[in-house]
């Protein structure tokens, strides 16, 4: 399986800078965050990271057999988290959902992009990082329209909006679209 099928998913894969370990009464300032890339594989979750990493050791002619894939790499340098993304009473999550509370904390309703539940927008991190100074990207193999990096910067009640869902990209002030 081509590795670009397997960066579809739900599971959220952040580089995150970990807390230095401190002895008892030590006093150690935590380095400063200058940036934050968070990377999405938009139907992936922990069957497809196992699948690929035993592919990637197992397959015919692999250069992985005695070393460690770029995912595992980053799986020992930084943390990998779980995030429930379900919306109220759906079995089955989108991605537009699930994009939804990704970026923003909040639950969304099914099909949803940038609002909760109810239909309201929500505050999304990529809008919070623009609110404090931060330059910002979204940048995605799909069109920027579809759920998944639409949920990030625009506020719509359907994902099928794709014609409004450009019109607020457009007019984010978003420094990267690509």
């Amino acid at each position: 399986m081509p590795p670009k099928v397997l960066l579809r998913g739900l599971l959220l894969l952040v580089p995150v800078i970990a807390a230095l370990p401190c002895a008892a009464g030590e006093n150690h300032e935590l380095p400063q965050v200058k940036n934050l890339i968070l990377l999405i594989g938009d139907g992936m979750g922990p069957q497809q990271m196992g699948l690929l990493t035993a592919y990637a050791h197992q397959a015919p002619h692999t250069i992985y057999a005695d070393q460690e894939t770029a995912l595992e790499q980053a799986m020992d340098q930084g943390e990998i988290g779980l995030v429930r993304t379900a919306p109220p009473g759906v079995l089955v999550t989108d991605s537009a959902a699930a994009a939804t509370q990704l970026a923003s904390g909040v639950a969304a309703g099914a099909e949803m992009v940038g609002v909760d539940a109810a239909g309201d927008p929500v505050e999304t991190i990529l809008e919070k990082a623009q609110a404090a100074g931060k330059a910002v990207g979204l940048v995605t193999d799909t069109r920027l329209t579809h759920g998944t990096p639409a949920a990030f910067a625009a506020h719509r009640a359907h994902r099928s909006e794709e014609n409004a869902i450009a019109t607020d990209l457009v007019a984010s002030g978003i420094d990267v679209l690509l």
